[in-house]
């Protein structure tokens, strides 16, 4: 989507919030698994497919997506993402982890909603970008804020939950900005 910016309903970080424990929620009760690490790729490929038995989540060649690491069709049930991106979140590579969550994002917050395709000049405020939303619901499910108390840094945040550095570091600094942690 390189370029375009789509408008959605706004949406405040303390509700994507609430979504991503909700997440959690689910996968606890689906799995009994209650860990600090968010385990994305099982999440995708097993409890939401049971959870939801419309939900389709489609590994393409890299010659089927060109540059897209993922993709998603939130009215349609359906991921589509990358093997290469696929492989690696397999292997908690962070990135990769993070682009499975940001599309897992994209499918839980903009189903059956109006999508405004924008201009690439025009602003709008991130609570209603549909890619800052996708972000936010990324971070808040793999960095959660209720285990965040348990790390001493970003860094230590980065290898307790499987993400980027710079992911972590983003995430501290929201939660330092809102007054969550020091």
């Amino acid at each position: 989507m390189s370029g375009v910016v789509y408008q959605v309903p706004a949406m405040q970080r303390v509700q994507i919030r609430d979504v991503a424990k909700n997440i959690r929620r689910i996968n606890k009760e689906m799995t009994g698994q209650d860990a600090p690490f968010f385990p994305i790729v099982q999440f995708l490929d097993v409890t939401l497919t049971k959870h939801m038995e419309d939900f389709i989540l489609e590994i393409l060649d890299e010659d089927e997506m060109g540059d897209a690491h993922g993709m998603t069709y939130p009215d349609e049930h359906l991921i589509q993402v990358r093997s290469d991106v696929y492989k690696q979140a397999c292997r908690h590579q962070g990135r990769d982890r993070m682009t499975l969550a940001h599309e897992l994002g994209h499918y839980v917050l903009h189903s059956n909603i109006g999508m405004a395709r924008m201009a690439p000049v025009e602003l709008i405020k991130p609570w209603r970008s549909s890619e800052w939303q996708a972000k936010a619901l990324a971070g808040e499910l793999l960095i959660p804020v209720e285990h965040i108390y348990d790390c001493a840094s970003p860094f230590e945040a980065a290898l307790k939950f499987g993400v980027t550095v710079e992911a972590a570091i983003y995430q501290w600094g929201i939660f330092r900005k809102e007054g969550l942690i020091r």
